[in-house]
């Protein structure tokens, strides 16, 4: 992870590292959060309820390459989870996005759409979720391309995660044909809270 030019830089490299968890990986990567800085803590360093998240970013291409932009809750007991954009790199020009609601055993609706004549990893783009009572709203460069409505649409403090993932079950593993280092690149970051009364 780096800051250079204004804009914030989570690079994944082909480099062995020992994961938090204790096991061995074959790639080094990066992830920020606004959350809890442990397990131990339900404190974050920024967290809301309702509000808009909007993100100006450029994603990496190769087979293997996960960015995401997604929000979990503070309380740990709990389990929504919004992802606001999800990003295989084999496919950087279809953006994601999953509800997960907080009881596992409802559907877990989700979308897919796909950029016309572009890619995410061709230039900046600006992803944009609001977040109301009942509601949540997703864009892309200033145009809506889902929405969702209903009562299991989260009313609790949640926070942001940024992060670039490497292989997995989702996006598969890299490829002789991706490049690394890759990097996945955050100009901005506005979170603006809703003050409801």
């Amino acid at each position: 992870m780096s800051v250079s030019d204004g804009a914030l830089r989570l690079t994944a490299d082909r480099e062995p590292t020992r994961g938090s968890d204790g096991k061995d990986y074959e790639y080094r990567s990066g992830m920020v959060t606004t959350g809890p800085a442990n397990s131990d803590d339900n404190v974050g360093k920024v967290s809301w309820t309702y509000g808009t998240v909007e993100a100006r970013v450029r994603v990496p291409a190769g087979r293997g390459l996960w960015p995401a932009l997604w929000m979990l809750p503070l309380d740990r007991e709990s389990t929504p989870e919004i992802d606001i954009m999800e990003v295989i790199g084999q496919d950087p020009g279809r953006m994601m996005m999953h509800f997960h609601p907080r009881d596992r055993d409802d559907d877990s609706p989700s979308k897919d759409y796909r950029l016309t004549g572009e890619t995410l990893a061709d230039g900046w783009h600006t992803v944009r979720l609001d977040w109301q009572p009942e509601r949540l709203t997703w864009s892309l460069d200033g145009k809506q391309v889902w929405h969702l409505t209903g009562s299991q649409v989260p009313d609790e403090p949640m926070y942001l995660v940024l992060n670039l993932a490497v292989g997995g079950i989702y996006p598969g593993p890299p490829d002789e044909t991706t490049k690394f280092p890759a990097t996945f690149e955050i100009d901005r970051i506005r979170i603006t809270k809703n003050e409801l009364k």
